[in-house]
């Protein structure tokens, strides 16, 4: 700042009443507000295209073990080992610190490497066991009603009106999709039919819940780690148990057909490349967002079922889907606007902070000159 007596000898037309620690530059809030829209629009594209990327790649997992006899955990065990094949070279080129600069990180990427571990091996079982539509409208279903909860208390986001209403929206399209017999009573499929898309259904509420938690934890995490640390954690973990998990408890087979092999290279790649996009989605916008985009997976997944699978669905279904959707889009939405609007008021919070400096300065400098 400048004296009294510096700025009583300078003539009007020197004096720069702009202050860099109090007034920010209008074309420079311009582009930083582009930014951020850029940003969040960057995030909402890789969330839609993770939930297609990985809707085709349950899709191709469900075909290796129905027509290759591939098992469940030796599904996860391919994934996995074609992940840490990918990911390494890259971050051996990029020199990436794998470690983490803390032990919480540490503990952090192990306990998202397990559940997603966990989360693939139920989804493996589900797939085989109950309709891959339903299957798949069930636990993108109740990873909104799972994330907020789990968002609230572990990294403090706000639980909005908004967040309720997809919770139930949610619930209803959840009990559509799973067609409970208590509400829609036997129909006239078998007791092993209806045994076995019980057990789908529950796994994919215990696919939902582990994954709503991993990727809360990622969201905690940030920017501050490397995507393609995360990939690694989530690799190496989920190759090595699931190959233990795969020589004890299974009877796999290794011998496949060129088609198998084909469709199991096809499976590994669109899950690495959905899973990319769906934590970079993570580092840019609010992990119940993320959630809410990747629903679109459920509309891909009863396309594939109907016209790849020839599984058509029934209007309870249907309607389920739909409504997974409906609340998807109308959270998503509304994260949106509000975001539109906090960076508008920012910006004319900064605009009129910027004014009553320039008319302070001008006032100080009058007074100083008349005197």
């Amino acid at each position: 700042m400048w004296s009294a007596s510096q700025i009583s000898r300078m003539p009007l037309t020197d004096i720069n009443f702009e202050s860099s620690d109090i007034e920010q530059n209008p074309t420079s809030m311009f582009y930083s507000r582009c930014g951020d829209v850029l940003k969040s629009t960057q995030g909402v594209v890789m969330g839609l295209l993770a939930a297609v990327l990985l809707a085709i790649s349950y899709y191709l997992d469900e075909l290796i073990q129905k027509e290759g006899g591939i098992t469940p955990f030796q599904a996860t065990f391919f994934v996995n080992i074609g992940a840490s094949i990918s990911v390494i070279p890259f971050i051996i080129y990029k020199s990436i610190n794998v470690l983490g600069d803390s032990i919480e990180e540490r503990v952090v990427l192990t306990a998202i490497g397990t559940l997603y571990l966990g989360a693939i091996c139920a989804l493996n079982y589900a797939v085989v066991l109950g309709p891959m539509g339903n299957v798949t409208g069930i636990f993108r279903g109740s990873m909104p009603i799972f994330t907020p909860i789990i968002a609230l208390v572990i990294i403090k986001e706000s639980f909005h009106i908004i967040n309720a209403v997809a919770i139930v929206i949610n619930t209803v399209a959840i009990l559509l999709l799973a067609q409970p017999s208590v509400i829609f009573g036997d129909g006239d499929q078998s007791e092993q039919v209806k045994s076995h898309e019980i057990y789908a259904y529950s796994l994919s509420l215990c696919v939902g819940f582990q994954l709503s938690l991993s990727c809360v934890s990622v969201r905690y995490l940030g920017e501050r780690t490397h995507i393609l640390t995360i990939l690694l954690y989530i690799s190496i973990i989920g190759f090595a148990l699931s190959l233990i998990f795969t020589l004890v408890a299974e009877n796999a087979k290794w011998a496949m057909t060129m088609e198998i092999a084909l469709k199991t290279i096809g499976m590994v790649v669109t899950n690495v490349l959905g899973d990319a996009c769906r934590f970079r989605a993570l580092q840019l916008i609010e992990a119940t967002t993320v959630v809410l985009l990747a629903n679109f997976q459920i509309f891909v997944a009863l396309l594939l079922q109907a016209y790849i699978l020839c599984e058509v669905p029934n209007i309870y279904s249907i309607l389920g889907g739909c409504l997974v959707f409906l609340g998807s889009t109308i959270c998503a939405v509304t994260a949106w606007w509000k975001k539109y609007q906090q960076m508008a008021r920012a910006e004319t919070t900064q605009l009129g902070s910027s004014r009553v400096s320039d008319s302070g300065g001008s006032a100080e400098y009058l007074s100083i000159n008349r005197n």
